[in-house]
């Protein structure tokens, strides 16, 4: 993820859009504070191994002060939701 200067946009590539050779997208929501980062993103039209398409809802909450991540993916239509966790830092 590209955050703006501004903090309040963001351009983002994930796992999913790289495998799939899909340009990075504009995030639809940025929240940005002193404690948390929020971004949440769409990926449309995704087609998977066996054909089906679908659109892949994203939400990224990063919390600062101790680097953990947590994403989760929802894919409406599907009932399937994934979710993960780590750490990560932000850049400059």
């Amino acid at each position: 993820m590209e955050l703006a200067a501004d903090g309040q946009s963001a351009q983002v590539i994930d796992s999913v859009s790289h495998h799939h050779k899909i340009a990075p997208v504009a995030a639809k929501f940025v929240k940005n504070t002193n404690k948390r980062l929020r971004v949440r993103w769409s990926l449309k039209d995704v087609i998977s191994s066996s054909g089906q398409k679908a659109t892949l809802n994203f939400s990224l909450t990063h919390q600062k002060g101790n680097g953990k991540a947590f994403l989760n993916m929802d894919i409406p239509g599907y009932g399937n939701t994934e979710s993960g966790n780590g750490r990560c830092a932000l850049r400059k």
